[in-house]
């Protein structure tokens, strides 16, 4: 077996093959520096995604090889982590596009989490701070790497860890930030980033977080005052704020697509809420998503669209394409399960 593998791998990895995008399997092991032709194979590597306890022999061949990887994704285990992972990070020369993915599920705290191995790998890579331009992470980090970001533009939080902290987040200031996608991030931290951004936010998504009217009012009104040049927004909207979102599509005058939230606790005026966008949204405003429940309804004849039984569904069905038809609506889709994750914006 082993035998076979190893002729498949020659196969692949030789001088008349180039790769630019490099995926290690959890269980591969091999000394890739020491397998004819790998160093021409892999010397522009651009991708690399890797789990962190990667075996010695892969590593090492990785570290002497791939210097010109620009971005990096590493699965993150609990144990048995690869501390040499830091000479990887620190040995690129071009490295702007970092994702942090923990390989395993702890959904109620991250009291366990490996805090060594996140200070070792978050001081490595705040060697290459000024040049990182995206980083995701789904767990605070242990240093305080994100006040070292000072050219970050695309940002994206994923706080799987229910109760877990953020306050690292409010007092960091990224002003170049461009792109900022958070999910279950506590909105008292995110309107303290929004507000020390310098108005180059054009993609916000905010979801999956639990927040009173207040905050929600709060981060509505720290969007229209500091992201004119906002372009998409996706972001749950409380029946007593649809004021406050008709503030903000008057200010955010290039908005290009927005996504409307509503909570299924509670009531939510739809009829206020397409009246407003009728009123005061820019011509540029074309693209909307809805996450419609059964619990608040849009009417038929609110929207004109919306079916709850198969003789509605074939009158909605027939209004769509004749829309389409007559050009009005270029694309639609409908999704039951999971809407808002499956359909993009482009």
């Amino acid at each position: 077996m082993k035998i076979i593998k190893n002729e498949v791998i020659k196969l692949f990895i030789n001088e008349n093959t180039r790769f630019t995008h490099l995926y290690i399997p959890r269980q591969f092991d091999h000394q890739l520096n020491l397998i004819p032709g790998a160093k021409r194979c892999f010397s522009k590597i651009e991708f690399l995604s890797c789990n962190t306890c990667i075996s010695d022999n892969t590593l090492m061949g990785l570290i002497e090889i791939c210097k010109s990887i620009g971005e990096l994704e590493l699965y993150i285990e609990k144990y048995n982590n690869n501390h040499d992972i830091s000479k990887l990070i620190e040995s690129s020369k071009k490295l702007v596009n970092v994702r942090f993915e923990p390989n395993y599920f702890n959904y109620f705290n991250n009291s366990n989490k490996n805090e060594s191995f996140y200070t070792l790998i978050e001081n490595s890579l705040n060697k290459h701070a000024s040049n990182v331009q995206c980083f995701k992470i789904t767990e605070p980090p242990v240093t305080r790497i994100f006040s070292s970001f000072v050219n970050l533009k695309r940002l994206e939080l994923n706080g799987y860890a229910r109760g877990t902290l953020w306050n690292c987040l409010e007092n960091v200031c990224l002003p170049y930030l461009q792109i900022l996608k958070a999910s279950r991030i506590p909105l008292k931290v995110l309107i303290s980033l929004i507000e020390k951004t310098n108005g180059y936010l054009n993609e916000i998504s905010i979801d999956y977080i639990f927040h009173d009217e207040f905050y929600n009012r709060r981060i509505l009104q720290t969007i229209y005052k500091k992201c004119p040049n906002l372009l998409y927004l996706k972001l749950l909207i409380k029946n007593i704020n649809i004021s406050e979102l008709e503030k903000l599509l008057i200010n955010c005058r290039y908005l290009i697509g927005l996504c409307v939230l509503v909570s299924i606790y509670g009531e939510f005026d739809w009829d206020k809420l397409f009246l407003t966008l009728t009123r005061s949204s820019s011509q540029s405003l074309f693209k909307f998503k809805f996450n419609i429940s059964h619990k608040i309804p849009i009417k038929l004849n609110t929207l004109k669209c919306f079916f709850q039984t198969d003789e509605v569904k074939e009158k909605y069905i027939d209004l769509i394409e004749a829309y389409k038809i007559e050009g009005i609506i270029k694309d639609f889709n409908y999704w039951h399960r999971h809407p808002l994750e499956v359909f993009k914006w482009n």
